[in-house]
């Protein structure tokens, strides 16, 4: 499975030194994909894996052996299709997670984890980490919004869930605890993308997620927008005293 090491550094007197060393599966999103709190760090990521239908020969119950099987298959085994028409047990899509690391010492040791985020075939899109809290988008052709707890690190879980069209790539918290600013893009029942849009979600009722209010930039399919916030969000503001973005 692949991974990602975390390096920490001391940043103490003089030159940076090097004081642990982690690893969690997957690869994170970005850097609101890591966050520190009460001496645990939290990473989100996802595990990309490939995804066929067919059996998966090697893995068969009864064999024990570690010696390479030859397998003979033709290419429709193994022929890449959407995943409502592939068994769950026979499904290899990308895997999401939180992993919870306890930072004392020079290894960073896993306390928690939080797995099976999102539906098949879904990965992470947005993050955002607030105190014990946590919100977490994934997204293939809906977008569900996760609010987790992870007031225990050794027991992270999710609370509640909202499932709305279209993704969100950037949250944004605001001077109201209980709203968040997301932006991201509406899209349609297959999943594609058609546009900018600026969604208000409630968090104030932590296990059942509401979206407030939504505003997309533009509502024709034959016109189309775009934002860098989606992918940096240096290009997003937003100016409390106004309210606006």
């Amino acid at each position: 499975i692949p991974s990602t090491f975390i390096l920490g550094f001391d940043l103490g007197d003089g030159p940076a030194k090097g004081a642990s060393v982690g690893k969690v599966p997957g690869t994170v999103l970005n850097q609101f994909s890591i966050d520190m709190y009460e001496g645990h760090l939290r990473v989100a990521t996802t595990t990309w894996s490939d995804w066929v239908c067919g059996e998966d020969e090697t893995s068969s119950p009864g064999s024990t052996s570690d010696e390479p099987i030859a397998l003979t298959v033709s290419s429709s085994d193994l022929m890449p299709v959407e995943p409502e028409f592939c068994g769950d047990d026979r499904f290899r899509g990308p895997q999401n997670q939180i992993t919870v690391l306890e930072v004392d010492g020079d290894i960073m040791d896993e306390v928690g984890q939080l797995s099976g985020l999102g539906k098949p075939g879904e990965s992470i899109f947005a993050v955002r980490y607030i105190g014990w809290k946590a919100f977490v988008v994934t997204f293939q052709r809906t977008d569900p919004f996760y609010t987790i707890d992870l007031s225990e690190p050794s027991d992270p879980r999710i609370v509640g869930e909202l499932e709305i069209p279209g993704f969100s790539s950037y949250i944004h918290p605001t001077e109201d605890e209980h709203v968040l600013i997301a932006v991201g893009e509406n899209a349609d029942e297959r999943g594609r993308a058609l546009g900018v849009q600026v969604s208000l979600f409630g968090v104030e009722d932590f296990a059942n997620p509401e979206l407030l209010a939504r505003y997309d930039i533009e509502d024709r399919e034959d016109q189309h927008s775009s934002s860098e916030v989606t992918w940096d969000h240096r290009a997003f503001r937003y100016l409390r005293q106004s309210k606006q973005v």
